[in-house]
């Protein structure tokens, strides 16, 4: 974070500067005054104000980060609003956007915390939270024709904030990056579509990103139509659907491959408690689906497929389950075919369930989690998933790493440092797998006597 504050200073050195509240009074009134190309530092503060910046490209950064400074729109329309600003070199950086309530287009609100029409600025470090609007609670990108635009979302918190379509993120006819974000607790509308994020029309490419607790109707964590993409190292996590797609809804022709990622502990009162897929394509490679759960009424608590086709490779698809029915490994792949599964192509990848697809390299057992309970997927020594992926390697999202029992710091030595770890962990009642030496799910005095032993035996 310091080495990005760094570079944006840099720029702003070489550009005309102008500081609020030195300079100017607001920052709208900055906005008004400079020139394309001129940086604008805001001091800490909070300012009531709904900024709006049209064709014109300036940084707005402010100097303590976004815990120290807020823009309040206090609910009278977009926090801020970027109209034809069409280059990435825009930026808005270190700031909490709030109390935004969007624009009215077309008799509806769009984009409570940001709209963005027709532009691409680049957002980061922000906290974007208590926006409201139809359609982009947190953030709104909008065009009603396909554009070139780029928008980029990085170290960015979008929480809290409600809206039907999008409560998190809206997007349509964009290609959009988020990388290293948390997208949480937004959404909230049980009659809308994509809870956390919306994407229609559009290109997506997520990096690092924590999508989780967010609700609605359709797609509690995405809600994917007519557009295509990569998720990759992201978790999907704690999402709801009213209806279809705990995790991820997918449709409309779309394409969607996840990488490296995780899906866990999404429902869905219809299916697909983890991924609902129609009409579409869904990949995943070297991904976890686990712990999801869907209504028992239906199926596919992990994956369900409705005219649509999944491929499935290096995967680990296990403990999803349908509620009422915890015993039953059956229901972690659905779809309009039955136990035939010809939505499925399915290698090299550990499937639960009494009927599942045939392929290459598919193996049907517990894949030893280190500890499911707690949500670490990741594997133990003795996990079959070690090495029977493709060319020998890990399924899953996490490849086995090796560890010490007892090695609290993974530096592989078992010393006075680990015993402080794991006191401290007694005396803040944390709980971690790797402390819990007898495996009692406690951390407590007899796993510090458990550790000095280890120590005194290695």
């Amino acid at each position: 974070m310091a080495m990005i504050y760094f570079i944006l200073l840099i720029n702003i050195a070489l550009t005309a500067t102008y500081i609020v509240p030195e300079d100017f009074e607001s920052i709208q009134d900055a906005v008004l005054e400079v020139s394309s190309g001129d940086s604008i530092v805001v001091m800490p503060g909070t300012y009531y104000e709904n900024i709006s910046i049209y064709n014109k490209i300036i940084s707005i950064i402010s100097s303590e980060g976004p815990l120290e400074t807020v823009i309040d729109g206090s609910f009278s329309g977009p926090v801020i609003t970027y109209d034809s600003v069409s280059d990435s070199s825009a930026v808005l950086s270190g700031f909490t956007i709030t109390n935004g309530s969007g624009e009215l287009i077309n008799g509806a609100h769009y984009g409570g915390g940001i709209l963005s029409k027709y532009s691409m600025p680049k957002l980061d470090n922000l906290i974007i939270s208590n926006n409201t609007a139809f359609a982009g609670g947190g953030i709104c990108y909008y065009a009603t024709d396909p554009t070139d635009n780029h928008p980029i979302i990085s170290n960015t918190l979008i929480e809290n904030n409600l809206a039907s379509e999008g409560g998190g993120v809206f997007c349509v006819n964009h290609l959009i990056t988020i990388r290293d974000s948390h997208i949480n607790s937004n959404g909230m509308d049980m009659f809308g579509s994509g809870g956390g994020i919306q994407i229609l029309l559009s290109s997506i490419n997520f990096n690092n990103v924590i999508i989780s607790q967010n609700q609605t109707k359709f797609g509690g964590g995405i809600y994917l139509a007519s557009s295509n993409g990569i998720v990759k190292n992201t978790t999907i996590e704690n999402n709801l659907s009213e209806s279809r797609g705990g995790g991820i809804w997918i449709g409309g022709g779309s394409s969607l491959d996840v990488e490296w990622s995780l899906i866990s502990k999404n429902y869905s009162a219809g299916f697909g408690g983890g991924a609902f897929i129609s009409l579409s394509d869904l990949n995943f490679l070297n991904s976890t689906v686990s712990n999801n759960t869907a209504n028992s009424n239906v199926l596919g608590a992990g994956i369900y497929s409705d005219g649509g086709h999944s491929n499935i490779k290096n995967s680990i698809i296990y403990f999803n389950r349908l509620e009422n029915s915890f015993s039953n490994p059956n229901y972690n792949l659905g779809g309009y075919s039955g136990n035939i599964f010809a939505e499925y192509d399915v290698s090299y990848s550990d499937i639960e369930g009494n009927d599942i697809p045939q392929g290459i390299g598919i193996i049907n057992q517990d894949p030893l989690f280190v500890d499911l309970s707690n949500s670490n997927y990741l594997l133990t020594f003795n996990s079959p998933c070690i090495g029977t992926g493709e060319n020998g390697i890990d399924m899953g999202k996490y490849p086995y790493e090796e560890f010490v029992a007892g090695d609290l710091n993974g530096d592989l030595l078992l010393n006075i440092l680990d015993v402080v770890l794991v006191v401290d962990l007694v005396l803040n009642g944390t709980y971690s797998a790797s402390a819990d030496i007898n495996s009692d799910n406690l951390i407590n005095i007899q796993d510090v006597i458990l550790v000095i032993n280890l120590i005194l035996d290695a």
